[in-house]
Order: structure tokens, then sequence, then C-alpha cells
């Protein structure tokens, strides 16, 4: 498949996903982005159009950030950190 068509599939996915599901400050929406070096999550109140936490493998708050990719190692550790930071902010 050429780049240019799994791109417009993807955004299809997306949009049929995003009709469906709504994050609220009770329960917020969960986005994740995976990316071939970097993970990227985000937890989403969409009432108020406000990112409530986020974190990725990029982050300062990341322990040994220059060692973790985006592979199973790094998603556990980064979900335990989007999990910690979603319980603070509430």
């Amino acid at each position: 498949m050429r780049t240019d068509k799994k791109q417009k599939l993807q955004q299809l996915r997306h949009w049929r996903i995003r009709k469906k599901v709504g994050g609220t400050a009770e329960r917020p929406r969960m986005a994740v982005r995976f990316t071939g070096e970097h993970i990227y999550v985000q937890f989403i109140d969409d009432v108020a159009g406000r990112t409530l936490a986020s974190t990725s493998t990029m982050a300062k708050a990341t322990p040994d950030r220059e060692k973790l990719a985006a592979n199973v190692t790094g998603a556990k550790v980064i979900g335990k950190l989007a999990a910690e930071a979603a319980k603070a902010k509430g």
C-alpha cells in the first residue's frame, strides 16, 4: 500500500471512532499515539476541550528516557507513568 492510502485509511478509522467516543472530566478519553521511535499518551476532556494529563517517552519526567523506545518495554513504563499522572490530576 502506498503511504498516502495508509494515512487516509487511518484518518477514516479515527473519524469513525471519534464519532462514538468522547471524554468528560469524570471519565476522560485516552489517546495513544505510536510512532517509529516514541509513544505518546494523553487524557482528554472533550467537553472542555482540554488535555488533563499527558506523558511520552520523550518527557523529562520519564526515567531512562534515552533507553526507552516504541516497544513493549517502553509501553509498560509509559502506561504506568500515564496512570500515575491521570490519578494525580483526579
